[in-house]
């Protein structure tokens, strides 16, 4: 499921605060996530993905509505590192954002970047 493909989101909550969100495609398919809290902030999960996803910032970095230009601006910002250049752009994506965005919002993106496998870590 890319970000464009997705169709409806419907969310189920339990008890202990977890909730089962499902992302259903424009084709027919559905994803299941399950997430505690996913209300909250993500700033305090950031410093811990910079590094796994790497020189893949650009495809976070454009589901995350950063155009071109922006993108150019954060890799001359940062020439030497594609870690420092994925921190610049979430904290970017943060500052700008504040707590609405949100631990669910970095999952979905990070699924529909095919970053799945960061996502689920």
């Amino acid at each position: 499921i890319v970000e464009n493909d997705i169709k409806q989101i419907t969310s189920t909550r339990d008890n202990t605060g977890s909730e089962e969100r499902i992302i259903n495609g424009s084709k027919g398919e559905a994803l299941k996530i399950l997430i505690s809290q996913p209300e909250l902030s993500a700033e305090p999960y950031l410093a811990d993905i910079y590094e796994a996803i790497g020189t893949q910032w650009k495809k976070l970095a454009r589901k995350l509505n950063f155009n071109q230009t922006d993108i150019e601006t954060i890799e001359s910002d940062k020439p030497h590192s594609t870690c420092d250049q994925c921190a610049k752009m979430l904290n970017d994506y943060y500052l700008k954002y504040g707590n609405s965005f949100t631990k669910f919002k970095l999952v979905e993106s990070l699924i529909t970047a095919g970053l799945r496998a960061i996502a689920e870590e």
